[in-house]
């Protein structure tokens, strides 16, 4: 009940003294409570920080939580943050290893470990020793992403930072991938990082920084006259990150088709939108983003003034914009991060040079792990590409393969589960094929 009503006073009251006299009324009657202890040395050491006889207090309680050898990581995390801190990095060390070793399944007490010895103290085989006990998780690759960027390993950190953008703290995850991009040259794949990083920063921690950098980048693109996305755009592009799973019941309209759909949309409408039109119709004839065009969403307005034909043409815009986004990406700023194998396909798809994106993939070891999905992604990827270019012939071939590809491995499925979640790779491929052009 105490605790119960600690909880209320601080959450809902903000009262911080009647918080912890409930707190050290419960502690009193029973030393060992676990929650207790930790919930009053938290609230000591992070509320009362200036007041040294508190603090010292507040850290004796989280050390006592320790000692009941619960489950409960929750005081190895508040006793790390709490003596860092006050530089006290080593002793937190001493504190918490002896209850990381005794709990390896805990993998938020060893990120916080790898944390203290990697990014604090700047034991980096320590510290990466500590976080690869928890290899998936997120936190554990944030900090070993803060780890490889503090001694200048920026493959390393870029690949860790692309991993942690489902950690505690996304936002600097992608700050941090946006800082690896501007060292790179490449500005756009910068300005969409820190554009998403200003949006999930929901404390404003870096929120003048980004703005800063947004705006630098920005005008910067402007002045070499480079296309860039409109920040709706560039957010929307950097969160569709998996692919769509989905059995379509449509194909998207090629460029040209899109073309054609611009120009019997404009005469039905007015100023603006006639004019937003016009644009769309030259970038889809082109089959190419126009620099004139840079920061602007020219569906927007369709969108949300024009009537049904000119709203289906706003939705088939914006998906066309992206992809070729992402094959200008590919082209003036190829990513880093892949191998050898994925780096000349994407080149190859992004230059559209047809055989040899096709030699690309025939090339690809389907030996070697995971092999065959990369094979069935990239080929689909490849198939999608051509569509939108109205290369039916060539996007059919694409999609065989993918579906090749597809179906071999849901084959190797060891469960019926998985075997069906698979299937609806191979069904998604099939429907495309069955939908195409012949």
């Amino acid at each position: 009940m105490e605790l119960e009503e600690a909880d209320r006073a601080w959450l809902e009251d903000n009262d911080l003294p009647r918080a912890l006299s409930l707190l050290d009324g419960l502690i009193a009657r029973e030393p060992g409570n676990v929650k207790a202890l930790n919930f009053a040395g938290w609230l000591r050491t992070s509320q009362r920080a200036n007041d040294e006889l508190e603090f010292s207090r507040g850290v004796n309680e989280l050390k006592a939580a320790l000692a009941q050898s619960s489950d409960d990581h929750r005081p190895v995390v508040n006793l790390a943050e709490a003596l860092a801190a006050k530089g006290r990095a080593r002793e937190a060390v001493d504190s918490i290893r002896p209850w990381c070793e005794a709990h390896p399944h805990s993998q938020h007490a060893w990120n916080s470990l790898g944390w203290l010895l990697g990014v604090v103290l700047g034991d980096e085989q320590a510290g990466l020793a500590a976080l690869r006990r928890h290899p998936w998780s997120p936190d554990a690759r944030f900090n070993e992403g803060r780890i490889h960027l503090a001694a200048k390993r920026i493959d390393e950190a870029e690949d860790a930072f692309c991993a942690a953008l489902g950690s505690f703290r996304p936002h600097e995850a992608w700050l941090h991938l946006g800082e690896i991009h501007a060292t790179r040259g490449h500005l756009r794949r910068a300005l969409g990082a820190f554009r998403r990083a200003a949006e999930v920063d929901s404390r404003g921690e870096y929120t003048q920084a980004l703005h800063q950098a947004i705006t630098v980048i920005g005008n910067s693109l402007l002045q070499q006259q480079k296309y860039f996305l409109h920040a709706d755009d560039d957010s929307q592009l950097s969160q569709e990150r998996e692919r769509p799973r989905e059995v379509p019941s449509r194909l998207p309209p090629s460029l040209e088709q899109l073309a054609m759909h611009a120009r019997a949309v404009r005469p039905t409408v007015l100023g603006e939108l006639a004019t937003d039109c016009a644009a769309i119709e030259r970038c889809a004839q082109a089959a190419t983003l126009f620099p004139e065009y840079s920061d602007q969403a020219l569906w927007a307005r369709l969108e949300k003034h024009g009537p049904a034909p000119a709203i289906e043409l706003a939705r088939e815009w914006r998906s066309a914009q992206l992809a070729l986004y992402e094959e200008l990406l590919d082209r003036d700023e190829p990513g880093t991060r892949a191998g050898t194998e994925l780096r000349l396909l994407r080149s190859a798809i992004a230059h559209r040079d047809w055989d040899g994106a096709f030699a690309a993939l025939a090339a690809v070891d389907r030996s070697k792990e995971h092999g065959v999905e990369l094979i069935a992604g990239l080929a689909e990827l490849l198939g999608d590409r051509l569509q939108r270019l109205g290369r039916a012939a060539l996007a059919l071939r694409a999609w065989a393969l993918s579906e090749s590809a597809f179906s071999e491995f849901a084959s190797w499925a060891s469960a019926g589960g998985e075997g069906m979640a698979r299937m609806l790779d191979v069904n998604r491929l099939r429907a495309k094929q069955g939908l195409a052009p012949r």
